[in-house]
């Protein structure tokens, strides 16, 4: 998988929410360290810089920043999300994407039965 097509899956995770409109959409992304799982160095990395807390620190990303910040090196991206509407401002809408620490490739990423892994959306 590439980052278009990581893009194209948080877009479909998106528009089964029902989100027609991807201008006024601010995330929120938030790490999930995952008690007793195995971590690697590629997963250190982006844990140690891109989703450091003080990177994070109650920002909100459009978009495009998202798919830059989740997208590691070598076409890894994290094991799953979690994509949730958490409020919606007469045109602008709040998702949380909780993620795993863990970046692999897209043959194990989880929520393959989705149709676009990892995003998963709560409801």
């Amino acid at each position: 998988m590439e980052r278009k097509d990581f893009k194209n899956n948080l877009i479909n995770a998106i528009l089964e929410i029902g989100i027609n409109e991807f201008t006024n959409i601010k995330f929120k992304i938030i790490p999930v360290f995952e008690e007793g799982k195995r971590y690697n160095s590629d997963d250190d990395y982006m844990k140690l810089g891109a989703l450091d807390r003080a990177n994070l620190n109650e920002k909100y990303f459009d978009l495009d920043g998202v798919i830059n910040l989740l997208s590691a090196p070598k076409s890894r991206f994290p094991l799953w999300i979690t994509v949730e509407l958490v409020s919606q401002n007469n045109d602008e809408y709040f998702i949380e994407l909780k993620t795993s620490f863990r970046f692999r490739t897209s043959s194990i990423l989880q929520n393959q039965d989705t149709g676009h892994p990892p995003f998963k959306v709560i409801k």
